[in-house]
């Protein structure tokens, strides 16, 4: 089947384009109270495209805040210089580009884009302070029961549908995978988290036409066959979103 989804981008932090699940951006900020850390730590953001996630943070009280972006053009509307900002590329080994360390390391929707995912957890365990540092991590939840029937109609999980992929994902996260690489690298992975409904996620983001609804037809009918044959832990089924926090 050939379905073309348009984007329609409607998820805003004030004048901000999020670009992720609606309500993502504040469950992040929730797992990060929950942990009761001091307002003045060392915070680094890596790839926050448009600061969305950097302004809630301030707004918060997370005052002592650095933002990575390979495009220093989102960077520009920061008139008052909240945001430390470095560009950098995260496919490298970036941690040579730092001169100190960080108490939380957030990765909103970017650990799919990158190449080396070995790399990049190698690179955040350098930069991190100590045992009580967190690196919180989201990604796309290809475990989820609609990117399964997805991958059974298109060969694609949900989010990884075209060619060239689509918003340049290019490598589909699984829970093992993550775990394999924390280890390696001497992670402890504290939180596995789904959040956010994955219907309300594709709804809100494309735009409706005919073909999308044959399309979500199609996967509505194989929901059932995959929730009696799948082997994974149910809870995992029905979310949009994988947030993970590892500590050192």
């Amino acid at each position: 089947m050939n379905y073309q989804l348009k984007k329609q981008h409607n998820s805003f932090y004030k004048w901000l384009e999020m670009r992720c699940h609606p309500d993502l951006h504040k469950e992040v900020i929730d797992i990060i109270n929950s942990y009761n850390l001091n307002k003045n730590i060392k915070i680094l953001v890596l790839a926050s495209w448009s600061w969305a996630f950097d302004l809630r943070l301030f707004d918060n009280w997370y005052i002592n805040i650095t933002s990575v972006e390979l495009d220093k053009e989102w960077y520009l509307n920061d008139k008052n210089n909240l945001i430390d900002f470095k560009q950098i590329d995260l496919n490298k080994n970036f941690y040579e580009e730092f001169n100190e360390l960080y108490d939380l390391i957030i990765c909103i929707e970017i650990i799919e884009h990158l190449y080396n995912i070995n790399n990049f957890l190698n690179n955040t365990y350098k930069l991190l302070t100590d045992s009580s540092s967190i690196l919180l991590i989201t990604t796309p939840n290809i475990h989820d029961i609609f990117s399964k029937a997805n991958f059974i109609i298109s060969w694609y999980p949900s989010f990884f549908m075209t060619k060239p992929y689509l918003y340049w994902h290019v490598y589909p996260i699984l829970l093992n995978i993550i775990e394999h690489f924390s280890d390696l690298n001497k992670f402890k992975i504290d939180k596995i988290i789904t959040k956010n409904n994955y219907l309300k996620h594709m709804f809100s983001y494309y735009k409706i036409n005919i073909t999308l609804l044959i399309y979500y037809f199609l996967l509505i009918t194989l929901i059932p066959f995959i929730y009696v044959t799948s082997i994974i832990n149910r809870k995992m089924l029905y979310w949009a979103n994988l947030i993970i926090t590892l500590k050192k």
